[in-house]
């Protein structure tokens, strides 16, 4: 029996996702200072079609900049963003649980603690899929 292996791949990952999710949407909610909508939640497919557009795009806009507090970043963040439509990638969560989609009403919370919703592979037992 043949197996496509990027189905193996994403089933791998769903599984992981499962793991992780429920710290995945209490750390997107506290991000954007509104409850999780599953709705804006991006199937792993989806997801992986962001990454190969970004990835085949010849230019993109990067603005280097360096901020000592964490509140700063996240006010230059948000002024950036305005009305575009974007999706968030959080730690290494959304390989295993999609990206998200910023609702039009959203920004992002000053007051987010990066501290305290680190990704922590260990207590969640997720490990990066072993290569065969």
């Amino acid at each position: 029996m043949n197996v496509d292996p990027y189905k193996g791949e994403i089933l791998y990952r769903k599984v992981q996702g499962k793991k992780l999710l429920s710290h995945y949407q209490e750390k997107l909610a506290s991000l954007v200072g509104l409850p999780f909508d599953k709705s804006l939640r991006l199937s792993l497919p989806e997801t992986d079609g962001i990454i190969v557009a970004l990835m085949t795009k010849r230019e993109i806009s990067c603005v280097r900049k360096e901020y000592s507090l964490s509140i700063e970043a996240i006010s230059f963040s948000s002024s950036a963003i305005g009305s575009r439509k974007c999706y968030l990638l959080i730690d290494e969560d959304w390989k295993y649980c999609g990206a998200y989609m910023l609702a039009n009403d959203a920004s992002l919370c000053a007051g987010f603690d990066f501290d305290k919703s680190k990704s922590d592979d260990e207590a969640t037992g997720v490990r990066s899929q072993p290569t065969l």
